[in-house]
């Protein structure tokens, strides 16, 4: 599984100066956060937005140190999204359909564009 690295950080900072950068996550990823790599320096330097997910909180003193939570329970997650990509390119279905709702268009737009979670 791929997660943000600082090295993704770095590189978005640089292309974009002028932006400021929030990492989105649900709050089930807490506790594996700081297994990412350089996830100690990105629970430590980066700002993240947390969604709940779970209906137990994670350990506070798992958190990242800077963070802001959302606290309306999301449905959507990232695996939901990769699954149904892939069952709608085995069925031929359109992809876009298949994410509706878990996604914004222009996530949407670029997974497609990229070819992201093709067999």
């Amino acid at each position: 599984m791929y997660y943000p690295t600082k090295i993704l950080l770095d590189t978005l900072k640089e292309r974009y100066p002028d932006k400021d950068f929030i990492f989105c996550m649900g709050d089930d990823l807490i506790e594996s956060l700081r297994k990412w790599d350089n996830g100690d320096w990105l629970a430590e330097n980066q700002e993240f937005i947390i969604l709940r997910r779970m209906k137990i909180r994670p350990d506070l003193s798992l958190y990242p140190k800077h963070y802001r939570n959302v606290d309306t329970i999301i449905e959507a997650s990232s695996t939901k999204v990769r699954n149904r990509i892939r069952e709608h390119l085995v069925s031929g279905h359109k992809i876009n359909f298949a994410v509706n709702g878990l996604t914004s268009y222009s996530v949407i737009k670029y997974i497609l564009e990229n070819k992201l979670y093709q067999m």
